[in-house]
């Protein structure tokens, strides 16, 4: 059994993505994977067009027009509008290809909460050594709706206008 001393204060982190990078995974999980979007939604275009008129009309009336919805709007809202990062005391951990930069980010939080390094490098062997098998899975589908998404400025001024907190937010820190 390991054990280690208590941090001097409570170590808080999140988990963040690239706006546009979210989306499109948000996409996947949502019209792919669970096949939860309506009929009409047949594109990634189509797709932002709708998300940003649920999240806006969520907003308006303050609750979700159905469960469905709701579950959809929860997966899609800005990063910002959870874990209070905006404060600067949580510690950004950026989700990203580079599994190493992942990993040392994480590593940084562990000695913060002052877990030794070696449950550590146990804890994080997975994410050097393996794949988690998820909606973002397919790397080439993803890299191309990432590539027709910012390629239609229609598409780009909806996710602009959906994850603008997030963009402002993420000009300060960079992935």
């Amino acid at each position: 059994m390991a054990t280690w001393l208590k941090p001097w204060e409570t170590v808080r982190f999140t988990i963040v993505r690239e706006p546009i990078e979210r989306f499109v995974s948000v996409y996947k999980f949502v019209c792919k994977f669970r096949s939860d979007c309506p009929a009409k939604v047949k594109t990634i275009h189509d797709f932002a067009r709708w998300l940003y008129k649920i999240q806006k009309a969520e907003l308006k009336k303050g609750k979700a027009a159905s469960r469905s919805t709701q579950f959809i709007t929860w997966h899609s809202w800005p990063q910002t509008r959870y874990c209070n990062i905006e404060n600067n005391r949580t510690t950004l951990v950026h989700h990203s290809s580079n599994r190493q930069k992942m990993r040392q980010e994480m590593m940084t939080v562990f000695r913060r909460a002052r877990i030794p390094q070696r449950v550590g490098n146990k804890a994080l062997r997975h994410l050097l050594r393996s794949s988690t098998a998820h909606a973002s899975e397919n790397r080439t589908e993803k890299r191309n709706l990432k590539k027709e998404v910012m390629e239609n400025n229609r598409t780009m001024e909806y996710i602009k206008a959906i994850y603008h907190q997030d963009f402002h937010f993420f000009e300060k820190h960079k992935f």
